[in-house]
């Protein structure tokens, strides 16, 4: 099986991700500013607390996990649950630290997670998107900071691919109304 580094793993997402990667036989290191209390931890899974965003703590935690893919789902998960400033540059920042660590130490699958607000979902002056069903030729419609970011977290996956050629598998996606 695989080695998966799995970012946000303490959040509402990332416990599910984990303990389905352990689940189906992976070895899982979970990194995130909160642990996970060890009997809610999945046996066998890796825990680390870090900060992502200090300089250098991304590589320095991909370099020596030495996994065969990320999967990162660190973020300020919900919209307006801090300053539209925070949410922002937070995600951002989260975003380009990871999947440059990622990219640059040569790991070959690359995951980021993204949101369909990024297409407009849940804007409160209405949204109907253009044709269905939606896909990655829906046009882009953030509408928040969180919205934004998430788009911003994806362009950064297309730059990094555009970049990286045949040589890394990258890929977004955009999980709907994640509840623990």
């Amino acid at each position: 099986m695989s080695r998966i580094f799995v970012t946000g793993g303490s959040g509402r997402l990332g416990r599910s991700v984990v303990a389905g990667l352990a689940l189906a036989g992976h070895e899982v290191v979970s990194v995130d500013r909160e642990e996970v209390p060890a009997g809610l931890l999945p046996a066998g899974v890796v825990q680390e607390t870090a900060d992502l965003l200090a300089p250098g703590e991304a590589a320095r935690l991909i370099g020596a996990a030495k996994p065969d893919a990320v999967i990162h789902l660190a973020a300020i998960a919900v919209p307006f649950s801090a300053p539209e400033d925070v949410i922002f540059g937070t995600n951002t920042r989260l975003a380009f630290a990871v999947i440059s660590a990622a990219t640059e130490l040569g790991v070959p699958k690359i995951v980021t997670a993204s949101s369909p607000t990024v297409l407009g979902y849940g804007c409160p002056a209405g949204w109907l998107p253009p044709s269905f069903p939606l896909d990655e030729r829906t046009p882009p419609k953030p509408w928040n900071a969180y919205a934004l970011s998430k788009l911003i977290a994806e362009q950064t996956v297309q730059m990094f691919a555009a970049a990286q050629g045949e040589k890394n598998r990258y890929a977004a996606f955009r999980p709907c109304f994640v509840m623990r």
